[in-house]
């Protein structure tokens, strides 16, 4: 339970603008090299030599 809170927090540290920006960086990337293969974002975090991963962490726009 512990680790779902803490997965949401870091969730918050990206904002609504930040995963656009992300979003359209991926999409000209995309359209640039012709990729296409599917994208998704994952989030990794390092605090205290602890490493939290989360896999799917936003969806692209």
């Amino acid at each position: 339970m512990f680790k779902r809170r803490f997965e949401r927090a870091l969730l918050t540290l990206i904002s609504n603008t930040k995963q656009k920006a992300l979003s359209r960086a991926a999409e000209a990337y995309i359209f640039e090299n012709n990729y296409t293969r599917q994208i998704r974002f994952d989030l990794i975090s390092i605090i205290d030599k602890k490493l939290t991963y989360i896999k799917d962490a936003f969806l692209n726009y």
